[in-house]
């Protein structure tokens, strides 16, 4: 099984081999590269590695959608990928392409195969083929005009120089992969290693006389997993939620609000809650805010030997 990062796109779902991918950013302020081909929309400097940035419906020949504020980059190695939305990360097997496979023809020679998940199937993508850049590529002294106005160019320019300072900071010391979601309107953060997938909340069945954060059962691929409202675990009211974590051990599904991105931070980023609500948490300092960080397989048990964990603001 390997494990993918799926994309929403306008042509369909579209899979990236998750163990590629360094980091979901928001986009930053591109400035253009001189001689660069069309698909290049331009680069940002990342520390001190400038790093060049493909846009994929260029890369197929098709008109993009105008960029927004709220546009993400994928970070694969020395190049990003401005994609579409990223949405979920399943487990998958890589299946060949279908000779008669007629979506967007003009892709075929970028994609790797195909990856069916829950909600349907996914073309992934070759990433070596879709960020071949040429060589020596240099930085315009203009900035692309985007038409933007001065406050989205100053919002970009902020978060470009964030993370040039982050990288900066960041080379050789010890990083890992954090999910970050929004429930109950803070911002908390947990391994990725714990977490098999994300979905949407499906049909529950209730369970007579199940502890108040037990929402139930659901069926997923034929198997019933338990689904537990996690924000009850951290002693807040329960809500109804549309999206769930589902944990690799114990095997479960935790709802909450909104599932934002996987991104890569550093160790040194970490740091004990000491005082407050969230005492004997961890609290993860990122340049767009901070976000609380869960063992969610330790509070899973805690639920099991009938505890409480206490989760304050971040």
């Amino acid at each position: 099984m390997t494990r993918f990062l799926l994309l929403h796109h306008p042509s369909g779902w579209l899979a990236l081999d998750a163990s590629r991918i360094q980091r979901l950013m928001a986009r930053p302020r591109l400035v253009r590269l001189a001689g660069a081909t069309p698909y290049l929309v331009g680069a940002f400097q990342l520390g001190d590695a400038v790093i060049p940035v493909v846009d994929l419906d260029l890369r197929w020949g098709i008109p993009p959608p105008p960029p927004t504020l709220q546009d993400q980059l994928v970070l694969a190695g020395s190049a990003a990928l401005r994609a579409g939305e990223p949405r979920d990360l399943v487990e998958g097997h890589l299946e060949p392409l279908p000779p008669e496979w007629a979506v967007l023809p003009q892709a075929r020679p970028l994609l790797q195969g195909l990856v069916a998940f829950p909600g349907g199937v996914a073309a992934a993508l070759d990433l070596d083929r879709v960020l071949e850049v040429p060589e020596n590529l240099s930085l315009c002294p203009s900035p692309t005009p985007e038409g933007w106005s001065d406050e989205d160019l100053r919002v970009l320019e902020e978060r470009a120089s964030a993370y040039a300072r982050e990288s900066s900071h960041s080379e050789g010391t010890p990083s890992r992969a954090l999910a970050l979601f929004i429930l109950g309107g803070e911002r908390y953060a947990s391994d990725v290693r714990e977490i098999c997938e994300f979905l949407t909340v499906g049909q529950v069945i209730a369970i007579p006389g199940a502890p108040p954060a037990v929402k139930g059962l659901t069926q997923i691929r034929g198997r019933l997993v338990p689904v537990l409202d996690l924000a009850v675990l951290l002693g807040r009211p329960a809500e109804e939620r549309e999206q769930a974590i589902r944990l690799i051990q114990p095997e479960a599904l935790l709802a909450v609000d909104r599932i934002e991105e996987i991104r890569e931070v550093q160790e040194s980023s970490v740091r004990p809650m000491s005082t407050g609500p969230g005492r004997g948490l961890w609290r993860v300092e990122l340049p767009d805010g901070p976000a609380v960080l869960l063992g969610l397989s330790e509070l899973t048990q805690t639920q099991r030997e009938g505890r409480q964990v206490q989760g304050g603001p971040a």
